[in-house]
């Protein structure tokens, strides 16, 4: 993976990341006369849908390049070409849509990490909500603070987590799991401390933009070294 390469993830993902939660100017994309809004229609899931493409674009070039690497010894080059960009089609498709789904997922209740929530918060449930329910009571975590509303710091954590791995699933979700939940950790302590110069949302939504960065650039590395295996060993 060239230098080149990362960092343009780095600044796409840190980018769109960022937008995504409402920074660098994506609040006007909201339909005109709507809060903020410039645009003649809704224009606000446009920065998710961008962050999403990076995980379909890297799967379909890991499709192409398999596939590319296991037929090329038995077919002619047109027709590996022809199967190779046919499937990598489909999967750019499918990861963008799945990733993209999950980035569409709500987050609101778990932001307070452990802290008081906020009132509007009290008593929202998430899409992820009832499975994250199942598994903390699996795993024997507490789901809420003494006051009986808040959601804990180890189910805060455990929410994010959940999230980041199915948002990366495609390559390798479990690379971002703890980076992700991570991220929304340290906005959270930078909160506590009074840290005003940036704002901790800011923090966190950038942080998963790099997070996303090294999942992906790992994830490239292992397709490249399966590559050169499969190519050795069909020969």
């Amino acid at each position: 993976m060239t230098l080149s390469l990362f960092l343009f993830l780095l600044v796409y993902l840190v980018f769109t990341a960022r937008a995504a939660g409402g920074g660098f100017g994506a609040k006007y994309l909201d339909k005109k006369g709507k809060g903020d809004g410039r645009m003649p229609f809704n224009l606000t899931f446009l920065p998710e849908l961008l962050f999403a493409f990076a995980f379909g674009g890297v799967a379909a070039w890991a499709t192409h390049t398999l596939i590319s690497a296991w037929l090329t010894p038995f077919a002619v080059e047109w027709l590996v070409t022809l199967l190779a960009c046919l499937f990598a089609t489909m999967v750019f498709v499918r990861v963008t849509a799945w990733s993209y789904a999950w980035m569409q997922t709500g987050h609101g209740f778990v932001l307070a990490y452990g802290d008081t929530i906020r009132p509007q918060d009290v008593g929202r449930r998430q899409t992820l909500s009832p499975f994250v329910d199942w598994l903390a009571d699996r795993l024997g975590i507490a789901r809420m603070n003494a006051d009986g509303v808040s959601p804990t710091a180890n189910y805060c954590r455990l929410f994010m987590a959940v999230k980041g791995f199915l948002i990366g699933l495609p390559v390798g979700g479990i690379t971002l799991a703890p980076t992700w939940s991570g991220c929304y950790e340290l906005s959270a302590q930078l909160r506590r401390r009074g840290f005003k110069k940036v704002d901790p949302h800011a923090i966190a939504e950038m942080g998963t933009g790099v997070a996303a960065t090294l999942a992906i650039s790992l994830f490239i590395v292992v397709i490249k070294m399966i590559a050169v295996w499969l190519a050795d060993y069909v020969q």
